[in-house]
């Protein structure tokens, strides 16, 4: 047995999301502890809002690939896996190994999409931390870290489920690195989470000057303060708390910027939109009529599921 379907869809043109297994040796490891470890991740991705509301779109299949070496390469501990992950400061896979994944996953779904579905390397390991690759649509995710669940979910959720036909992307909410390098050029169409404010423009700041004004939590300050009151609401946080970098993002918890359960008003948003905007091109390519055109009772499937029209 190669694939195992684990989850159907009740959407005629769903989206998907397919597991690959990294560092399980053949027997007990793959046939049992994979399976049992990748189902109730997978559970727990699509109980987080707003993904437990597009659940129905998503099919999700696991491939049964055999590792010779059980575990991930490490510096200086070098394994023998399908895929060749390593881990740097996070775990890691060469182009060459994702065009091995790419033919993999077409050859046993030859329905794949690489625009539209995505893909989740789940590794034996138990080291914090994760990886994406937003253009091949495709996570990186440790299987044995008691955070596992929330490590799937910020790599599926916001990098990969969160990103745009049209390149925007759900940013981390933590005060990485990734920012410095950008200096002064901020490109704040990329990231819907995350914004650039100076000194001058926090000084005379208003609700209408935020691009997630939206979803503010009325009453809130701004600059918003890193305080106990503001919990579970949506303001202007300094990335950093600080201020120092002139970086702010929606809230103070989010499975974007920690170990938090759930994702903020405007990441939540931004998946939606994602994925909308994803299954509008799948809706438009699958669903044609004889004559080109795109029919009434498949519009009408288009607002059940969204709540909109076709063509928002």
């Amino acid at each position: 047995q190669t694939i195992e379907k684990i989850k159907t869809a009740g959407d005629p043109n769903p989206f998907k999301l397919v597991i690959f297994p990294e560092g399980f040796r053949e027997g007990r490891e793959l046939r049992i502890i994979y399976p049992a470890a990748a189902r109730p991740l997978i559970k727990r991705l699509f109980a987080e809002p707003p993904l437990d509301s597009l659940a129905n779109l998503f099919e999700v299949y696991l491939i049964y690939i055999a590792s010779a070496d059980s575990g991930v390469s490490r510096l200086g501990s070098p394994k023998n896996t399908y895929f060749g992950v390593y881990w740097d400061k996070s775990p890691a896979i060469s182009e060459k190994n994702i065009w091995k994944l790419d033919a993999l996953r077409y050859n046993l779904l030859p329905d794949y999409d690489p625009v539209r579905d995505s893909s989740l390397l789940l590794l034996q390991d138990k080291r914090f931390g994760g990886g994406s690759y937003i253009q091949e649509r495709l996570s990186l995710s440790p299987m044995w870290h008691p955070l596992a669940p929330i490590i799937v979910n910020h790599e599926m959720g916001g990098h990969i489920l969160g990103s745009s036909p049209d390149g925007s992307v759900l940013g981390d909410e933590t005060p990485v690195d990734f920012y410095d390098e950008l200096g002064d050029y901020f490109p704040e169409w990329i990231f819907p989470n995350v914004t650039q404010k100076s000194k001058a423009q926090m000084a005379v700041i208003k609700y209408t000057d935020v691009k997630w004004n939206e979803f503010i939590t009325t009453g809130i300050e701004l600059p918003s303060r890193w305080e106990e009151k503001n919990r579970g609401k949506t303001g202007l946080f300094a990335i950093d708390s600080t201020g120092a970098r002139n970086l702010y993002i929606p809230a103070t918890q989010c499975i974007m910027r920690a170990n938090y359960n759930d994702f903020d008003k405007v990441c939540q948003n931004q998946i939606r939109t994602a994925v909308k905007k994803r299954y509008h091109i799948k809706f438009l390519a699958a669903d044609l009529d004889w004559d080109g055109s795109v029919g009434r009772d498949d519009l009408k499937l288009f607002e059940k599921t969204f709540g909109s029209k076709a063509g928002d």
